[in-house]
């Protein structure tokens, strides 16, 4: 396996996905991930377009399996908790922001997540 190969499709995803170009996004990611199953950052990236074109379990899917393949990935735990947020499930938006912060304190945005839904509360 050719690991400038995974990135190349990853940063092809990224560039689609600025563009808006989810359907091309999604499938750069997978081939990426194809590729290389375990890259957690391809798999966060697919959960992102996913999101964003609005298939929340398949963003679900996604995140947890970065987290699969990097349990200390704060990023993909923070956006797990914006899906169980948005599927209305506080209480597990809470403790995925949470656990964002225990991997990186200063990860403002997870915190600034766990504030908002703790207001929800």
């Amino acid at each position: 396996m050719d690991s400038s190969s995974v990135e190349a499709h990853n940063n092809l995803g990224i560039a689609f996905h600025k563009l808006n170009q989810l359907d091309l996004a999604i499938n750069s990611y997978q081939n990426a991930l194809n590729l290389n199953s375990s890259y957690s950052l391809a798999h966060n990236n697919l959960g992102n377009a996913l999101k964003d074109q609005g298939n929340l379990e398949g963003a679900l899917e996604s995140y947890q399996k970065a987290i699969d393949a990097n349990p200390d990935y704060a990023e993909a735990f923070n956006n797990l908790g914006n899906i169980y947020k948005e599927m209305g499930n506080i209480d597990k938006s809470l403790e995925l922001y949470q656990k964002a912060l225990l991997i990186k304190p200063e990860y403002l945005e997870a915190q600034n997540n766990l504030d908002n839904a703790a207001s929800l509360k």
